[in-house]
């Protein structure tokens, strides 16, 4: 019997395809929701029912369950496994995690925690390790259309009416959960010198990203690998195409950077 079981949803988006420890992670699946009222999210999990019954069976199939999740406010599954834990309907060996992101920056997470269990660390550390490191978590996304916001209810149908006339790319960051506006530009190339920008912000990084639609041109990308190489050296810029969730979540031609820190600097 593991004596440590990493959960997660279908939101995150792995660095890796296989890595230590992944057999101890189980993965919750999310569906999307297409008009959420007040009381909904753009993800939704199933049933109280069902995944009571899911927790149920793999906390008795493990000394510890470690839920590192999705931002609880555009997944229903962190508030889900809350009232779940409050109601006692599960094991207290069950912890939840929020890393109020999504994507890369849970992934990234749930690495760790899991090959931190391979290597034999106890429950309580890993999750200290986690909570921390989520701290460290920035993402950063780019929009063409800011329509798929429209349904978290962030902007209005006639902001992203005019926004789309007026062909701006609106850049977000991910704060306390949520996608929060930063700035505009005016083209693609712009948008990346203003993750040049952003990158200044820190000094050393565990991890450095681009997710992207799957057609991001060479010559943008390469005006952040120079920046690297001039005043970061030895960090490696990696590439992802975003997920079904990502997509969701910021539609599908939004592109963006995800930094995990080695120290909070910001």
């Amino acid at each position: 019997m593991p004596p440590i079981t990493i959960l997660t949803d279908s939101a995150a988006e792995f660095i890796h395809k296989t890595f230590p420890g992944d057999d101890l992670v189980r993965i919750i699946p999310l569906s999307v929701c297409e008009n959420p009222r007040e009381e909904k999210y753009r993800l939704q999990p199933a049933s109280d029912h069902e995944i009571q019954i899911y927790l149920q069976k793999e906390c008795q199939n493990a000394g510890h369950v470690i839920a590192i999740l999705s931002s609880g406010s555009l997944s229903g599954l962190p508030g889900q496994i809350l009232r779940l834990i409050k109601a006692s309907s599960v094991s207290p060996t069950l912890v939840m995690i929020d890393t109020a992101s999504i994507g890369l920056g849970t992934g990234y997470m749930v690495e760790k925690a899991a090959r931190m269990a391979a290597e034999g660390k106890i429950w309580s550390d890993i999750e200290q390790t986690i909570r921390e490191d989520c701290s460290m978590l920035y993402t950063i996304a780019i929009l063409p259309d800011i329509h798929p916001l429209v349904p978290i209810g962030l902007v209005d149908e006639a902001q992203a009416n005019a926004a789309s006339i007026l062909g701006i790319l609106s850049i977000f960051s991910m704060e306390e959960g949520l996608p929060t506006p930063l700035g505009k530009v005016r083209n693609r190339r712009a948008a990346y010198e203003y993750l040049v920008e952003f990158i200044d912000e820190f000094e050393r990084f565990h991890l450095i990203a681009i997710a992207h639609e799957g057609n991001a041109e060479p010559g943008d990308l390469q005006v952040i690998r120079d920046h690297l190489n001039e005043f970061f050296p030895g960090n490696t810029l990696q590439l992802f195409t975003t997920n079904s969730a990502w997509k969701t979540i910021f539609g599908p031609h939004s592109f963006g950077m995800v930094i995990i820190s080695s120290e909070d600097n910001r």
